[in-house]
């Protein structure tokens, strides 16, 4: 399928992607732009490293000493960790993340979410490109800055091994990340670091829907499939994928 085809139906589609990139590129909470830059290489890697397939094959991914393929100077561990972001997430563990401490010391938890953040934005727009059988865009050029190091006031781990915002506790610069005391975990997962949140709504509005968009039941707001169509495909879609939240 042409691209321009697609852009003349849906082009906010690609405007959102164009927003991703421009946000991508520039100095994160955690992360700098290149290294953001870095983490979104690593993730387009994972569709061709044999050892992916290996490992997410195997009883145990700690069984086997397979070398990940490397793209980037990001430290091996936090390669292995976008690597397996991707393609073994659902064996994931608090260990695995502590590794990441040699290059984020004790903010490694919160420089995962980022990085999980990136990875899963990554993720969603190669594979629509890939499902249409459409080039891969170009990474855009990192620019230049430091990391902020924003954290939200408050913070809690007593839902999983991630901080994550309360969804009775959100501060007025968090106001926005969802309606009321809604936050479903899905978005609070990417609480620590509140613009990977933002970054990944801005996709899921025009890949899927809006948080409001979603009230609608029956008539997708700016769709042609109806609501029961679309959730139909993001039931397989999910099915396949052992998405299972």
């Amino acid at each position: 399928m042409k691209k321009s085809v697609i852009q003349r139906q849906r082009p906010d589609i690609f405007e959102s992607f164009d927003h991703f990139f421009e946000w991508l590129s520039a100095p994160g909470h955690w992360l700098s732009g290149a290294q953001r830059i870095d983490v979104a290489k690593a993730t387009r890697a994972v569709a061709d490293c044999p050892a992916c397939k290996t490992i997410s094959d195997a009883l145990s991914p700690k069984s086997l000493d397979h070398q990940h393929q490397r793209v980037t100077g990001l430290p091996a561990d936090v390669e292995v960790v976008i690597h397996r972001l991707i393609s073994d997430q659902t064996r994931l563990t608090s260990v695995d993340i502590s590794s990441l401490s040699d290059q984020f010391g004790a903010d490694s938890a919160y420089a995962y979410v980022e990085i999980l953040g990136v990875a899963v934005c990554q993720f969603s727009v190669d594979e629509f490109h890939r499902g249409l059988g459409l080039a891969l865009p170009e990474l855009p050029k990192p620019k230049e800055g430091r990391p902020d190091h924003y954290l939200p006031v408050h913070l809690e781990t007593d839902t999983a091994w991630v901080p994550m915002i309360p969804t009775d506790q959100v501060s007025p610069a968090e106001q926005d990340l969802w309606p009321g005391n809604r936050g479903a975990n899905v978005l609070r997962a990417l609480s620590a670091a509140p613009d990977t949140v933002r970054a990944w709504q801005h996709l899921s509005e025009t890949m899927y829907l809006s948080l409001q968009g979603m009230a609608e039941m029956i008539h997708a707001p700016n769709r042609i499939l109806s609501r029961m169509q679309m959730e139909l495909i993001a039931g397989r879609v999910s099915a396949l994928n052992q998405c299972l939240y």
